[in-house]
């Protein structure tokens, strides 16, 4: 995990480039009304094998968490969000 944030409320997180997490990139507990805007993240492998469990975000007792105007690249998949 790369960042941690516990009881959050209405803030907004933005303009990150995260790079080659071995687990997830944000752990999101006990918030309410956050937004992620204009992140960058990529987690594939460095090596040849495949990158596992580097999910962008795990929620936990949260609400309203909003991912905008952003690029995801894991072992899970890619998107973009707009």
């Amino acid at each position: 995990m790369l960042v941690g944030i516990d009881g959050l409320k209405n803030s907004a997180i933005s303009d990150l480039v995260l790079r080659y997490s071995p687990q997830y990139y944000f752990f999101v507990a006990n918030a309410t009304n956050v937004v992620f805007d204009h992140l960058n993240i990529a987690g594939g492998s460095k090596s040849t094998n495949p990158a596992k469990n580097t999910d962008g975000w795990d929620t936990y007792r949260s609400t309203n968490v909003v991912i905008q105007n952003s690029i995801v690249n894991n072992g899970d998949g890619e998107f973009t969000s707009s």
